[in-house]
């Protein structure tokens, strides 16, 4: 099995997507692969953002957040036909906790690790979602969280 890891400005858009996604199906005609991908271009950047701004003022917070959900939804527009509706479910979900995440962390006035690694999973929990996905429309492919397959302390 070959594992193949792709960082933030490899998954930045979707013509890049689209590229990983022709090296993926290129690798897997060999060989089982494994797909490891980061967030989407600077969105691990912009989560900790609006976490930091969730601690002064929520709506910037919400703000900054709405970037990043028109970002993951453009490329769901682009590169998901069949399960469009499905995907953008999920994805919605995601930001939903995020959103809770960032009023809580106004209502408590703090941010700590934790809560902060918490974040910034997020930007790779939805890239691998929606790439995953956009792979299904190419050739056989499954989606699987690393937070099912990795534990931690």
């Amino acid at each position: 099995m070959k594992v193949l890891k792709f960082g933030g400005s490899s998954v930045a858009n979707s013509e890049n997507i689209q590229k990983v996604l022709a090296i993926v199906k290129q690798e897997s005609k060999n060989e089982k692969v494994a797909v490891v991908v980061s967030a989407f271009g600077k969105t691990t950047d912009q989560l900790i953002s609006a976490g930091n701004k969730a601690l002064k003022n929520i709506a910037e917070a919400k703000e900054t957040l709405e970037t990043i959900k028109e970002l993951h939804d453009q490329i769901i527009t682009d590169l998901i036909t069949t399960h469009k509706k499905e995907v953008r479910s999920e994805v919605a979900d995601l930001f939903k906790k995020l959103v809770s995440i960032y009023e809580g962390l106004y209502l408590l006035q703090e941010l700590s690790d934790k809560t902060l690694a918490k974040i910034s999973s997020f930007g790779e929990r939805l890239s691998s979602l929606i790439i995953a996905n956009a792979a299904k429309e190419l050739f056989d492919a499954t989606h699987e969280e690393s937070r099912k397959l990795i534990t931690t302390n």
